[in-house]
């Protein structure tokens, strides 16, 4: 992974550029920034395996996938559900995705907690 655009857009070595599927960031400053720095972190010089839906590009032309970490032992999941998981975005089914009903189980489990974007509600 080259660069971290957005909690949702990624760029790889190759120059492709990507989105995330099924999430989207919030608009809360402070929490957008955790998404971006756990990004940066957690995500940022690794490699990644990319999965594929049924559609490939957004509007803007990048490709749509889902994104899991390249490591040993395998990361289980895409790090999508990290994401939601801790807060840091929200779901989103602008694109279809197949994933949806596991990554809505990871934002209520997040939002029962009360972590990243449902603190304080």
């Amino acid at each position: 992974m080259k660069e971290i655009f957005e909690a949702n857009v990624l760029q790889l070595e190759t120059g492709e550029w990507i989105r995330l599927l099924g999430i989207q960031p919030t608009r809360k400053v402070e929490v957008r920034r955790a998404a971006i720095d756990w990004m940066l972190q957690e995500v940022k010089g690794k490699a990644v395996k990319l999965e594929y839906d049924k559609q490939l590009h957004d509007a803007m032309g990048r490709m749509l996938a889902y994104v899991t970490l390249e490591t040993t032992p395998p990361q289980t999941g895409p790090i999508q559900e990290d994401l939601l998981w801790r807060g840091l975005v929200y779901t989103s089914k602008r694109y279809p995705c197949k994933q949806f009903s596991r990554f809505r189980r990871y934002e209520k489990e997040a939002r029962k907690a009360k972590r990243g974007i449902w603190e304080g509600i």
